[in-house]
Order: structure tokens, then sequence, then C-alpha cells
């Protein structure tokens, strides 16, 4: 199933198992799935994203919420943006770095 935004819904069995996570990696490292905490308490949903860029936007639309959350985010961001700079990967980590860290919608530090 996927949303108006064409990001990929996931059932909550098809995750790690725990009994929350807002933030998860999947499995084979392609997508970083969260909690969308905008909709909670009256809805659980997760929503996967498959880029650095996305994940950005997820930050700043505030998919993900409080500062750990938000870290761990976008150090995923990063995992994502790394595996598919390929020989690139210097120049892509700098450009995926600033991107995620000018994402977060609150207090900078």
């Amino acid at each position: 199933m996927s949303s108006a935004l064409g990001r990929e819904l996931l059932p909550r069995e098809l995750l790690s198992g725990s009994s929350f996570s807002a933030v998860e990696l999947s499995d084979d490292d392609s997508q970083v799935i969260l909690l969308e905490q905008r909709n909670l308490p009256a809805e659980e949903r997760y929503v996967a994203f498959s880029d650095a860029q996305s994940v950005a936007t997820a930050i700043r639309d505030m998919v993900v919420r409080g500062a750990p959350a938000i870290g761990i985010t976008a150090a995923y961001g990063l995992v994502l943006a790394a595996k598919a700079a390929g020989v690139e990967f210097l120049g892509e980590m700098k450009r995926a770095s600033e991107v995620l860290a000018a994402s977060r919608p609150t207090a900078v530090n």
C-alpha cells in the first residue's frame, strides 16, 4: 500500500517486532521506516523512505519528533545516501549531511 506522497506504508508486523519503535532501518538497509507521529494517538501507521532527500522532508514535516529520534532518522538517511553514492561517496555524504542538518524543524544546537 502507498500514501498520496508515494511513500510505502507498512504493516507493523513487518518491522522489528518490538512493541514500539519510532525509527528503524530496514533489514536490507534500503529504507528508513518511521512511525507517522503526526497521526498519534488516533492512528499507528508506519511509512518508509528510500533516499536521504525524502528522509529530510519527513524530518522537516515532523513525521518524526523528538531530538533523539530526529538524530537517528538523519543518521539512517546518511546510510541511504552512502548506499546510493557509489564512486561519488564523499561528495554525496557532504551534500546529504548538509540537507539533513538543515531539516531539523526545532531548536538548533
